[in-house]
């Protein structure tokens, strides 16, 4: 879409002017935690995101890992390449660790771990949350809410994988605590970036007709 958000593809304000501006309030928070954000889809209520929502907190629905790790699956073995022509080789992805203490799963790391072969090599362990502070606000960066093990990513690029990109803070945050402890660049991976349609400021009303208009494309956010 023509006016959404340079990094995260969603909706922008506008200025005095009435332009729309080329950065998100929230991803401006951010800095340079992240590189590049890849997504396969826009997220809206009652498509992907209520999918999700069923897989990882609703018993009964867990034949929904196919899915969801087939969408994942790909994102990565097809558009490996978009991210890379960003930083360079990835030398490992691994997963945002979920900010649901009760939750008995780690959602995508279960449905990547379902799959016969990825096009990618997995670390696990080497990030993980720091449960003694809050999770992030919305546009908060709070790298502290999460650790990360210097030794395993010291001078690597990192793949940062997540289910979905709502406001983005999970993501960067965990992304800036993996730079913290030396990781020289880390890129976003999610199945989706989230549009709320019952949200009518700056370009977002018009973004999500734009989406509800279109079919699929088997492109990324990068390539697109």
């Amino acid at each position: 879409p023509g006016q959404c958000c340079s990094f995260c593809h969603g909706a922008m304000s506008h200025d005095v002017l009435g332009s729309a501006v080329r950065t998100c309030h929230q991803c401006r928070h951010y800095g340079n935690a992240l590189e590049s954000l890849a997504f396969a889809t826009y997220s809206l209520d009652g498509g992907l995101e209520s999918l999700l929502h069923r897989y990882k907190d609703w018993r009964g629905y867990e034949w929904l890992i196919a899915p969801v790790g087939s969408l994942l699956f790909r994102l990565l073995q097809g558009h490996l390449p978009c991210i890379e022509a960003i930083t360079g080789p990835i030398d490992f992805a691994t997963f945002v660790p979920s900010n649901n203490r009760k939750r008995e799963f780690e959602p995508m790391r279960s449905a990547a771990a379902r799959l016969l072969s990825w096009p990618i090599a997995w670390r696990h362990g080497v990030v993980g949350r720091n449960w003694a502070v809050d999770r992030p606000g919305r546009g908060e960066l709070k790298p502290s809410a999460y650790w990360a093990t210097g030794s395993a990513v010291a001078g690597r690029t990192v793949l940062l994988v997540d289910d979905v990109w709502t406001s983005g803070s999970s993501m960067a945050s965990c992304a800036a605590a993996l730079k913290t402890e030396g990781a020289s660049a880390v890129v976003g991976a999610t199945l989706g970036r989230h549009l709320n349609s019952d949200r009518h400021w700056g370009t977002s009303a018009d973004l999500v007709a734009e989406v509800r208009n279109r079919g699929w494309s088997d492109t990324c956010s990068l390539c697109a």
